[in-house]
């Protein structure tokens, strides 16, 4: 009986646990550099048009360092391993999903 009560609070305490997105946070840093810079630029450009040039320097063939240097670092990150090579797919906050081959680029997904 006593196992019991134990796994009904466990499940319980599960259930109350929410699901934490890893990119909100990114996305709300995301918004902000563009309130930001739309302010200091004078110009009323679209948050869309903002996140395009942003992202516009990621290119096929970068690795994975160029790749942060240029838009910083993933929001997530999954990594497969198989007979194929090593795969890593990156996750951005309002951006494209990247998938690297052997630490390359060989996929740019929005």
């Amino acid at each position: 009986m006593k196992k019991l009560i134990i796994v009904v609070l466990v499940m319980v305490m599960l259930v109350g646990v929410s699901y934490a997105d890893p990119c909100e946070e990114q996305r709300d840093q995301r918004i902000g550099q563009w309130v930001k810079e739309r302010a200091e630029e004078g110009k009323q450009r679209s948050f869309q048009s903002w996140l395009q040039q942003k992202y516009s320097k990621v290119k096929l063939g970068l690795k994975q360092d160029q790749v942060i240097r240029l838009i910083g670092e993933p929001c997530e990150v999954r990594r497969t391993i198989s007979q194929s090579g090593e795969f890593d797919y990156w996750t951005y906050g309002f951006g494209p999903t990247l998938l690297f081959k052997n630490g390359v680029l060989v996929v740019i997904q929005y």
